[in-house]
């Protein structure tokens, strides 16, 4: 009679065994270390990139407005014109406002519209104007800030009733410019005691006029 004896191999030796085959495995299917590695980081890149793309393809350029909110306004849109007189720039908007209020979107809040545009001073417009479509319900707010004609230039553009942002243009480069680089919050001239002025979200430091 033969007795054959068989060693049993150890939990170490079995996971050893297992590395090693997976590790074999693997070299197999990919036989070059770098271009294998050089595929994983390209795969993490790509998917990285179209997480990015999905993410600012979902972030709207507005949100819903609470109309319920004292003195809210439901004619946004409105021009103030530099240099003038306050009872002849006030004139100037209010008729600016009834020419619009019929065309205007209701229950819509623009705000995040506007600092993306001021953000974007210096790019290419073709660009911006792209991208603004794909996160609008509407492209009419984006033309409240930015001028299309020489004529319609401002340096301060009034929304709403106490809310001012920079006027904007696309020069004959295409690019996206602000109407007067020198405009700053103490320029807006503060017109009524009970609204709180703000000029790009930030209060006025003026005084009623």
């Amino acid at each position: 009679m033969v007795v054959v004896w068989r060693k049993i191999p150890q939990q170490n030796e079995t996971s050893t065994f297992k590395h090693d085959l997976n590790f074999s495995h693997h070299r197999l299917l990919n036989p070059d270390p770098v271009s294998a590695l050089a595929h994983i980081r390209k795969k993490h890149i790509e998917d990285q990139a179209m997480r990015t793309h999905k993410l600012n393809k979902s972030r709207k350029l507005y949100r819903s407005d609470n109309t319920t909110t004292r003195h809210y306004s439901i004619n946004p849109g409105g021009e103030y014109r530099w240099g003038r007189n306050r009872k002849k720039a006030e004139d100037e908007l209010l008729a600016k406002r009834e020419t619009m209020h019929g065309r205007q979107k209701r229950g819509r809040d623009y705000t995040p519209l506007f600092y993306f545009l001021v953000k974007q001073i210096g790019q290419p417009w073709d660009k911006v104007f792209s991208e603004v479509c794909g996160r609008l319900d509407t492209t009419e707010p984006v033309f409240w800030l930015v001028a299309l004609h020489e004529h319609q230039k401002r340096d301060l553009v009034r929304i709403g009733d106490s809310s001012f942002y920079p006027g904007l243009f696309v020069d004959g480069n295409g690019i996206l410019q602000q109407v007067n680089p020198s405009i700053m919050g103490k320029d807006v001239k503060v017109t009524c005691r009970c609204c709180t002025h703000t000029y790009m979200g930030e209060p006025v430091p003026g005084k009623y006029e």
